[in-house]
């Protein structure tokens, strides 16, 4: 949300924030129970949604947040967003990115602490505001976001540690429990 912006009631809006959430320990617990079984793991964020915990990234042990995708997925939201003009031929992936980047730079600067939430928090609720407010296609942003990590890993630019190390730890969990690792 913008400075100064009036958040929607609940009843007025599709999409939920963490605010609204009063207990995510109790609602997580809740989830793990519905869903476990058999050979079936369930693994839940600690924090609130996949976009928003992935522009956030894991907590380190000292309470901080670490660091996670939110350029990235920012990046593949707008991608999302433009989609039909971008298949269309009416606007360039390269053009797209290079004005998300910029929106993403101002996104960044302008983050900052608070009431009780972290630089980092703010910047990654302002990430997962182009799915929630703008209605961004997650399963789009999603193919965007492969692809743009994809091509970083190609570029040498990301390895698959430095990957890891940005993944929230619920993420590892279940890729390490599903691979076998």
């Amino acid at each position: 949300m913008g400075d100064g912006e009036a958040w929607p009631e609940l009843a007025h809006r599709r999409w939920r924030a963490k605010k609204d959430v009063p207990d995510l320990a109790e609602a997580s617990e809740g989830k793990l129970k519905k869903a476990s079984g058999q050979c079936v793991k369930t693994f839940v964020s600690d924090e609130w949604t996949l976009e928003y915990d992935l522009a956030l990234g894991p907590k380190g042990e000292d309470g901080h947040f670490a660091g996670g995708l939110a350029e990235d997925v920012y990046v593949a939201a707008c991608l999302a967003q433009k989609d039909e003009p971008i298949n269309a031929g009416l606007e360039t992936i390269d053009n797209v990115t290079e004005s998300a980047l910029q929106e993403f730079s101002c996104l960044k600067d302008k983050a900052v602490p608070t009431g009780n939430c972290t630089a980092e928090e703010v910047l990654a609720a302002n990430v997962y505001a182009k799915f929630g407010k703008d209605g961004v296609s997650k399963a789009i942003a999603a193919q965007y976001l492969a692809e743009r990590l994809q091509s970083k890993v190609e570029k040498q630019q990301l390895t698959a540690p430095d990957l890891r190390r940005t993944l929230p730890k619920y993420l590892t969990e279940a890729i390490d429990y599903v691979t076998g690792a």
